[in-house]
């Protein structure tokens, strides 16, 4: 898998955000030396260092969720070729009439397998306008490729192929909202294959479904049950944060094979048999076998249903937290028994561990949503700890939380600001702009003062005693 750090990034005209912004996400010049857990020794930044963590402040609807979702946007641009024509990705300034119509901006700067590229995309309602992608090796520019439009101004020939160039072409004139990269990475091209998955690996952690948690959980306990390095990691971080926890076991349940030439003359000790083997909820107990599978299929296709249930692998990996009890007995605890910060946290670091350890970028909006402020100081230890975060991952988060506002736990450059203007705009500036921060400075007392803007401002309370108290 490709390894992906953010340098910078720049927008214009999307969600709230109207006029041009910049986020930096490498450190400030003014160190005198720079902090040891910055992300440093990465050949293609020559002396910049990176920052591990961001975090994001302001009121509420000042944009910070907006910047998050930024990402998505550009993760929806990605992996469209076998998709429907789609150009949900422009979501435009709404709360100005020449915004709507005018064109959007993203440029992302960042590394990926020790290169620097910049990929730089100006789009619309229409589509794609412009799309550009620069190489930088060392001090050496190379433009890979400049698409206006439907046209290839410029491409790399050294890299892509006639035949392909024309398919990309070819391609662009019927289906304006693909990005080339998405065309490119289609076609096997190895060098821009490891630079389309490494932007796919920006990893954004939301409230998922049920669903979708139970699959991941699932998944991830797969990688527990095979992997016992793993596995004593998890459960030393999970032992580190003090929930009760002592240690896990993860367990699987199969399901009986059978062969998919199945005869309809099935006997009720046969079906039994099977139903023991592949349900083992409690719900289902009590059931015929007839009318299980009625319940959960159409009765139409019975045997049709049965035959592909018993024909594929219904493996299904199960972690359960043990607690020690009275005596010191042991109790097995599921996911869903566990308190929603228990839930968060292992959530958390089951996506963490592999990244410090190999790397990535994970993009959260409310970080501290669930989690005692103690353990989000450590959340954020864990990326500015460099014994820790081996693998050189970034943290992108946005906060209400203002305890961790200390400089022993964020860097002045990891922290920035989100307001919104008069006219609705959100803007985005860092703490580095205030010349006022010294060694020392106490940047939540600050915060709380209204120093650096990006809070709310209220009215007095007694305001609203006098609309609850006014007589219609």
């Amino acid at each position: 898998m490709s390894q992906l750090n953010l340098l910078r990034l720049f927008f214009s005209n999307i969600l709230s955000f109207k006029d041009e912004q910049e986020i930096l996400f490498t450190a400030e010049s003014k160190y005198n030396e720079t902090p040891e857990c910055y992300i440093n020794n990465i050949e293609a930044i020559e002396d910049n260092v990176i920052a591990p963590v961001t975090a994001l402040y302001g009121a509420n609807a000042s944009g910070k969720s907006n910047f998050i979702k930024i990402f998505d946007i550009l993760s929806s641009m990605l992996g469209n070729t076998n998709k429907k024509h789609y150009i949900g990705y422009y979501q435009p300034f709404m709360l100005d009439e020449k915004s709507v119509m005018s064109p959007s901006k993203l440029v992302i700067d960042f590394c990926c397998d020790n290169y620097r590229y910049v990929l730089d995309i100006s789009f619309s309602f229409e589509g794609i306008i412009s799309e550009i992608l620069t190489e930088y090796r060392g001090k050496v520019k190379n433009i890979l490729y400049n698409r206006k439009k439907e046209k290839l101004k410029k491409i790399d020939k050294l890299k892509v192929s006639q035949f392909d160039i024309q398919y990309i072409e070819d391609t662009l004139g019927k289906r304006n909202d693909l990005l080339v990269l998405d065309i490119l990475d289609t076609r096997g091209i190895e060098h821009f294959h490891k630079i389309f998955e490494g932007l796919k690996t920006l990893i954004q952690i939301k409230d998922n479904t049920k669903k979708d948690d139970e699959y991941f959980f699932t998944t991830f306990a797969k990688k527990l049950y095979e992997d016992k390095s793993l596995k004593n990691r998890f459960v030393e971080f999970l032992k580190y944060a003090d929930l009760g926890i002592e240690d896990i076991k993860v367990t699987i349940d199969s399901s009986v094979f059978y062969s998919k030439n199945l005869s309809t003359n099935f006997t009720d000790n046969i079906l039994n048999q099977t139903i023991e083997e592949t349900v083992k909820d409690p719900l289902h107990k009590g059931l015929k076998p007839q009318e299980f599978f009625e319940e959960y299929f159409d009765s139409k296709h019975f045997y049709e249903n049965l035959q592909k249930v018993l024909s594929d692998s219904n493996e299904k990996y199960n972690i359960y937290f043990i607690h020690k009890g009275v005596n010191g007995k042991k109790e097995y605890f599921t996911i869903e028994n566990e308190s929603l910060g228990t839930f968060k946290f292992a959530k958390y670091l089951m996506k963490f561990i592999p990244a410090l350890l190999n790397g990535g970028v994970f993009v959260i909006d409310e970080l501290e949503s669930n989690l005692h402020p103690m353990i989000l100081a450590k959340i954020i230890e864990l990326f500015n700890d460099p014994k820790i975060n081996i693998g050189k991952a970034q943290l992108i988060f946005s906060s209400h939380n203002t305890s961790i506002l200390r400089n022993d736990i964020l860097k002045r450059d990891e922290i920035w600001f989100v307001e919104k203007n008069d006219e609705g705009c959100s803007e985005i500036y860092p703490l580095t702009d205030f010349n006022a921060i010294r060694k020392g400075f106490n940047y939540e007392k600050g915060y709380w003062e209204g120093r650096f803007g990006a809070i709310p401002y209220l009215n007095e309370i007694n305001e609203l005693a006098d609309v609850l108290s006014k007589k219609d």
